[in-house]
C-alpha cells in the first residue's frame, strides 16, 4: 500500500470518527456564568442549545474538560485555564460578546464632583456607615455641606453585585434608600438633592437629567468617563467583558457558526443592548464578527491577561539613541526602566535620526526612537551588516498650533509661511503685514515650551524640510495653559502645543482656535486625531520604536521593552504627546512583544544546538581513534577581514 493511499484511509477514518462523535451528541452544549448567559440568550434562540449556568469557572472548566461547546464568562479565561485546554487538545475561538458594568449617577446639584475614587465609596456607601450621616465636605472641603444619599435598587442586582466587589465589607449601607429599577433609581436621583445613584452602565449611558460621574482608574492615575469605549479597552473599571469560548471543533455542530454570526451582528449587538448590557464599539464589532467568520483560533480580546516574566540576567549596557521626536518619551520611560532593573546601565546618544540610524545599522545601537520608515540607502546599510530590525509603533507626533479665535486670516496657513515666520533670521519681520500683504498690520507673537524642544523641531522639520533654528524672540514657556491664555489675550499670537495641550486648551481657554495647516499648494488640513493618524495634517510624524532584532534574546532588552509598554506607562506616552494608541492598544503590543521574545529564544537555542552538533561532530575519533581536529590556517589561506559597511 502506497504512503498516499494509506494517507486516504486515515484521513476517512478521522472524518468517520468525528461524524460518529458529533451524531453521538445530543445538541450544542453551553456551560458558564448565568449574566453572560443573559447576554447569550437575548440573541441566540435555537432551542436545541443546553445550557448550564453554573458559574464562569465550572463552565470553563467543563470546556477544558470537552464537555461543553460553548463556555461562557464575565471574565477572560487565565493562563492557567488556557493551559488546561492546551492539554486537553481543546482550541477555541474567543468571542467579545460586550460590557456588563455599573454607573454612578449624580444629583443636577451635584455639579462640584465629577469622578469618584473607590476610597470616596469606601466613606460614603460602606456597610459600617448604617445610621451615620456623610456629608460632600468630608470627601473634599471645597464641597457644600451637603448630605450624600445613596440610591439603588438592591444587592441582588447586577449593578449591585458588581459594585459590592469593590466597596468595602459586605453589600452597602442598610440605610440606603433602594428603588425598583434602574429607571426609578434615574428618576428619584434626577429630582433630588445631594444624592448618588447606582445603576447599570447601560442605563446610565441614556439616562436624562443627572449627572453621570467618572470612576479613578488606579493604574493610570486619572479619571475615567463612563463610555462603552473605555469600558471595553479596560480604563473605565466599573464592570466586566463578557466572552464565549467556542471549541473550534464543535463548528460543525448545527446552529454553532449561525449563533457566533448573530452575536457578532448589528442586530445581534442591539439585542444585547436591549437586555442590559453595553454592545460593542463597531470597530470591536467588526473584529469579533471577522473572528467569528474565520474561526480565528486563540484569544484576540483578552491579551491583558498575558504576562511575561523575566526570569534571567538583566545586567548589561542598553545603547539608546534617536529623533527628537522619541528623545522626551524615552527619557521620561527609560528612568522607569531602570528603577525597576536597576541592573540596566544606559548610554544614551541623542544626536538626531540620521546619527541614530547609522550607529544602528553599524550594531551600535540596541534600540532607537525613529520617525517614519528607514530610506532606502538606510536599509542597504543595515542589510550589509546583517542588521535586521524589530518595529513597535508609539503613534504620532504632531506639532499643533493655536490662535486667536478673532484671527480669522491665522485660521489657515502655509507651511512655507510656518517657516518664514519661525525660523531664525538676521532681521526677522515684526508684522504679519509685513509676510503678506492682506494681513493686518498686528504684531507677531510666537509662543513655544521651548526653543529646543521636541515640538519645536518636528514645527521646523515638517515646515522646512530640516531642522532649524526658531528665531530669537520667541516667547518660552513650559505651561501650556500659561501660552493657551497668552493666545487668547492677544490678537496676533500663535501658541505650539501637542494634540492633548490643545484639546485641554480648547475645554479651558476661551478665545483660541485650533489652526488649519496647508502644504504644496494642497487642501487646508485641521488637526484632529484621523488627520494626524493617517498623516494628511502636515506638521505630524509616526513614531516607532527600532529594536535590533538579535538583541530581543537578551533579558536586558527583553525587560526593557515589556516594561515601556506596560499599563503603568502609558501616562508617559500620552504625556510626550504621542497620539493614536489608545490604552487598550497596549495588550496588543505586549502579545506582539512576548511572541517576538519566544521566537528570539527559540532561534537562540537552534543556533546553540547546531553549534554542539558541530563541537560534537568535531571532537568526534577518526578511523584511526584520534580527534579530528581541524588545522590552524596559514598566512596564504587566511580568510582577509571585511570591513563594516557605513554610511
Amino acid at each position: 500500500m502506497t504512503l498516499n493511499a494509506r494517507r486516504v484511509i486515515i484521513a476517512l477514518l478521522m472524518l468517520s470518527a468525528l461524524v460518529l462523535s458529533t451524531a453521538a451528541q445530543d445538541g450544542v452544549k453551553v456551560s458558564g456564568s448565568g449574566v453572560a448567559g443573559l447576554a447569550f440568550q437575548a440573541v441566540v434562540t435555537d432551542e436545541t442549545f443546553e445550557y448550564d449556568f453554573s458559574g464562569t469557572q465550572n463552565g470553563l472548566v467543563a470546556f477544558c474538560g470537552n464537555t461543553t461547546d460553548i463556555a461562557l464568562s464575565n471574565r477572560p479565561m487565565t493562563v492557567t485555564e488556557e493551559a488546561n485546554c492546551s492539554a486537553a487538545g481543546i482550541t477555541f475561538s474567543e468571542i467579545l460578546l460586550g460590557y456588563d458594568g455599573y454607573a454612578l449617577i449624580a444629583s443636577p446639584d451635584v455639579d462640584f464632583a465629577s469622578c469618584l475614587s473607590t476610597a470616596n465609596l469606601d466613606a460614603t456607601i460602606a456597610p459600617s456607615l448604617a445610621g451615620t450621616e456623610v456629608k460632600w465636605n468630608s470627601l473634599d472641603t471645597s464641597y457644600p455641606d451637603l448630605s450624600v444619599v445613596f440610591v439603588y435598587q438592591g444587592i441582588n442586582s447586577r449593578p449591585g453585585a458588581l459594585l459590592d466587589r469593590v466597596v468595602r465589607g459586605e453589600g452597602f449601607r442598610t440605610d440606603a434608600v433602594t428603588a425598583a429599577d434602574g429607571d426609578a433609581v434615574i428618576a428619584a436621583v434626577s429630582a433630588g438633592s445631594g444624592m448618588i445613584g447606582l445603576v447599570s452602565l447601560s442605563d446610565g449611558l441614556g439616562a436624562e437629567g443627572v449627572n453621570l460621574l467618572e470612576l479613578t482608574n488606579p493604574t493610570l492615575g486619572t479619571c475615567a468617563a463612563a463610555t462603552a469605549e473605555n469600558a471595553l479597552n479596560r480604563q473605565y473599571q466599573g464592570g466586566d467583558r463578557l466572552f464565549a469560548y467556542v471549541n473550534t471543533a464543535a463548528l460543525g455542530k448545527a446552529g454553532v457558526l449561525e449563533a457566533i454570526s448573530a452575536l457578532t451582528s448589528a442586530d445581534g449587538q442591539s439585542a444585547i443592548l436591549a437586555a442590559g448590557f453595553v454592545p460593542l464599539t463597531e470597530a470591536l464589532r467588526e473584529q469579533a464578527a471577522a473572528v467569528a467568520a474565520e474561526a480565528t483560533v486563540g484569544r484576540v480580546f483578552s491579551n491583558d491577561v498575558i504576562t511575561y516574566q523575566v526570569t534571567g540576567d538583566t545586567t548589561g549596557t542598553l545603547r539608546v539613541g534617536g529623533a527628537s521626536a522619541g528623545v522626551n518619551y524615552l527619557k521620561s520611560a527609560l528612568a522607569t526602566v531602570i528603577s525597576r532593573y536597576s541592573t540596566i546601565t544606559l548610554e544614551e546618544s541623542y544626536l538626531g535620526a540620521p546619527a541614530a540610524v547609522r550607529e544602528f545599522c553599524n550594531g551600535n545601537r540596541e534600540l532607537i526612537a525613529v520617525t517614519g520608515l528607514l530610506s532606502e540607502e538606510q536599509q542597504a546599510n543595515c542589510d550589509a551588516n546583517g542588521i535586521e530590525s524589530y518595529s513597535a509603533n508609539l503613534g504620532s507626533l504632531a506639532a499643533v498650533l493655536v490662535g486667536n479665535a478673532a484671527d480669522d486670516y491665522l485660521a489657515c496657513v502655509s507651511t512655507g509661511l510656518i517657516e518664514d515666520v519661525f525660523a531664525t533670521s538676521s532681521e526677522p519681520f515684526a508684522t504679519w503685514k509685513a509676510y503678506n500683504a492682506e494681513f493686518p498690520e498686528l504684531p507677531v507673537y510666537l509662543f513655544v515650551p521651548s526653543k529646543g524642544d521636541t515640538l519645536v523641531d518636528l514645527l521646523m522639520v515638517e515646515a522646512a524640510g530640516v531642522s532649524t533654528p526658531v528665531r530669537e524672540d520667541v516667547q518660552s514657556n513650559v505651561d501650556a495653559s500659561y501660552r493657551a491664555n497668552a493666545v487668547a489675550n492677544t490678537p496676533g499670537a500663535l501658541a505650539l502645543m501637542t494634540w492633548s495641550q490643545a484639546q485641554d486648551a480648547l475645554s479651558e481657554q476661551a478665545g483660541i482656535q485650533l489652526v488649519s495647516v496647508q502644504a504644496d499648494g494642497g487642501d487646508c488640513v485641521a488637526p484632529s486625531i484621523d488627520t494626524i493618524v493617517d498623516g494628511t495634517y502636515p506638521l505630524s510624524e509616526p513614531v516607532s520604536l527600532l529594536v535590533n532584532a538579535q538583541s530581543l534574546e537578551t533579558d536586558m532588552v527583553q525587560a526593557t521593552l515589556y516594561t515601556l509598554f506596560g499599563d503603568d506607562n502609558y501616562r508617559q506616552i500620552e504625556s510626550a504627546g504621542f497620539v493614536g494608541i489608545a490604552f487598550g492598544d497596549l495588550v496588543n503590543i505586549r502579545a506582539s512583544l512576548v511572541g517576538a521574545f519566544r521566537a528570539a529564544d527559540a532561534a537562540q537555542a537552534e543556533r546553540f544546538a547546531v553549534e554542539v552538533a558541530a563541537t560534537q561532530t568535531a571532537l568526534a575519533p577518526t578511523a584511526e581513534g584520534g580527534a579530528d581536529v581541524t588545522p590552524e590556517p596559514t598566512v596564504e589561506g587566511a580568510a582577509e577581514a571585511t570591513a563594516t559597511p557605513s554610511q
